[in-house]
């Protein structure tokens, strides 16, 4: 199985994507790849011009045949590679799938991509030609984008839901109830000071 990793971030952001890469980003597949979506096709580095940067890349980039799943996250997620190929070993990448945590907006069904989620080989290649193909709008943030993308793309197109495992708060639910680790395969708006605790975990985790 190979995953491609792709991180959305910006130059300002370079010492997020450096803990990203001293810590859990060391232990993906040795044939995983990573793509970061930061600010090379957009005039102005905006929060607007985050779905932009979606687009740009699913029509621009031609691999996706190689990868069973690309996985979409932020510079300031942490994930637990072992245990997303985990996951993902048990879902067939031939069918149209995405797995993450949901919500809805506006009538559609996302999976959050600062708490990151999987897309299957198929369905990403199905994005690409109805990106190439079809007239498109830029909805208000990059996870909504590509739900509505995906559905038009693929009507019937699954979503696994997997809100438990990945986290949008980095250690503590909105209570402040601290979370089990062990069970989570991401969290998001991770501190410098979190990734003290979790990469502790990360060595047990492989």
């Amino acid at each position: 199985m190979r995953i491609l990793f792709v991180i959305l971030t910006c130059d300002k952001f370079a010492e997020r994507r450096k803990l990203q890469e001293e810590s859990w980003l060391k232990y993906i597949g040795e044939k995983d790849e990573v793509r970061y979506l930061d600010d090379r096709n957009v005039r102005e580095d905006t929060y607007d011009n985050v779905p932009r940067k979606y687009s740009d890349f699913m029509r621009e980039f031609h691999r996706f045949n190689e990868f069973d799943w690309v996985f979409f996250c932020d510079d300031d997620t942490f994930c637990f590679p072992k245990k997303l190929q985990h996951l993902l070993s048990y879902q067939d990448c031939s069918k149209p799938l995405m797995i993450g945590r949901t919500g809805v907006y506006e009538g559609y069904t996302y999976c959050s991509g600062g708490a990151g989620f999987a897309v299957s080989r198929v369905l990403m290649l199905q994005i690409k030609s109805y990106l190439h193909n079809q007239a498109f709008k830029h909805f208000p943030n990059s996870d909504t984008s590509f739900a509505r993308w995906a559905k038009e793309a693929v009507p019937n197109m699954g979503i696994l839901d997997r809100t438990e495992q990945f986290q949008t708060q980095h250690l503590a639910h909105d209570d402040n109830a601290l979370v089990d680790i062990d069970s989570c395969i991401t969290f998001h708006y991770i501190t410098p000071q979190d990734y003290n605790i979790l990469n502790k975990h990360l060595k047990f985790s492989l």
